[in-house]
């Protein structure tokens, strides 16, 4: 958790950053929105344990949502890497709920990437509107 920056603060970075309106500034502010709430499931989410299927179905949502942003060029390439990250631990918590067995290092695993790519997708929504 410590590598997250606070999404509304990643909005404040772009505005100091130069990124104070245009296309730009609408594509970052889109994105800065469904950051703001992945970052609030996963303050929320733990590793182990059996997710409610509320939060697992949470899961899904947010990732349709960086599916469905209307962005584009490298913006677009990143919350696609997200949508795809955060499916991939969707998939996994499911395939859990249905029986399959719990593996904690996966399961682990799988959310360090999703994470480690939602922070790459903020660095690129900052550095592409400076």
């Amino acid at each position: 958790m410590k590598r997250f920056t606070v999404s509304c603060g990643l909005l404040g970075v772009l505005v100091l950053s130069g990124c104070t309106g245009g296309a730009d500034l609408l594509q970052c502010q889109s994105v800065a929105a469904v950051d703001t709430e992945l970052e609030a499931f996963f303050a929320q989410d733990t590793v182990g344990g059996t997710p409610s299927p509320e939060q697992t179905e949470r899961l899904k949502e947010l990732a349709n949502e960086y599916a469905d942003l209307d962005v584009d060029g490298e913006v677009q390439q990143a919350a696609t890497a997200v949508s795809d990250d955060l499916r991939a631990l969707y998939d996994y918590r499911v395939g859990v709920q249905n029986g399959d067995d719990a593996n904690p290092d996966r399961e682990q695993m799988l959310r360090r990437t999703a994470i480690d790519t939602f922070v790459e997708e903020q660095a690129v929504c900052i550095e592409g509107s400076s």
